[in-house]
């Protein structure tokens, strides 16, 4: 997506340009995709919480090999 750096900084001027685009090109199927996801966002939602990471070199608990398969006479 476009320069969402502007976007964080003023959304309602985001929109405001989106409008100008389609002014000029009403058939902009990019920018009318912008503006969709533009009106839609939540600036306002708490961050999305990262998932915890083990630390390097250590083993996940219960570990990562299975037990080998029983061997058929």
């Amino acid at each position: 997506m476009w320069c969402i750096q502007y976007i964080k900084k003023d959304k309602a001027a985001a929109l405001s340009y989106c409008d100008k685009v389609l002014s000029l090109d009403p058939s902009d199927a990019e920018t009318a995709g912008n503006k969709t996801t533009i009106a839609s966002m939540n600036f306002n939602a708490p961050a999305p919480k990262q998932p915890k990471q083990n630390a390097p070199g250590t083993k996940p608990a219960g570990g990562t090999k299975g037990t080998a398969p029983k061997a058929s006479k």
